[in-house]
């Protein structure tokens, strides 16, 4: 096997937020002016916390878990406090995330729950289009 001898570089651009109730994606300018409480389970926490504070929305409590964390009921229903505490508009969590609230639908049901749409960019667009039809090529 032939090792890599391209280096690209890649960068992540919020791009929207998806209701995790309904589907609907709406524009990040939602976001404005209000207040959420936001949680993740990713390898890197304070990238999405990054993410989410650069779209002017308040985060009156943040809480992250390690990186592919199985949640409890106990630790939904905690977020769920947390929001009614701090009178929240929103709990916002990862795209990855929010594929394994699923189970905890019934607990979301009178809650805005969105989740924070990303999408990568890579910085040398020509030279990976190339790179991958060389591969293809192969």
């Amino acid at each position: 096997m032939q090792a890599l001898d391209h280096k690209f570089t890649s960068s992540y651009r919020s791009v929207g937020l998806k209701n995790i109730a309904t589907g609907v994606v709406q524009s990040l300018d939602i976001l404005r002016g209000h207040s959420a409480i936001a949680f993740c389970g990713i390898a890197q926490p304070e990238s999405f916390l990054k993410s989410v504070e650069s779209n002017d929305v308040k985060i009156k409590k943040f809480v992250g878990f390690s990186d592919h964390h199985q949640f409890s009921a106990e630790e939904i229903e905690s977020i769920i406090s947390i929001y009614h505490e701090q009178k929240a508009d929103f709990i916002m969590t990862t795209e990855k995330d929010a594929v394994r609230l699923d189970q905890f639908k019934n607990l979301f049901s009178q809650i805005s729950l969105v989740a924070l749409q990303v999408k990568m960019e890579i910085a040398q667009q020509h030279e990976w289009k190339n790179f991958l039809l060389q591969g293809c090529e192969k």
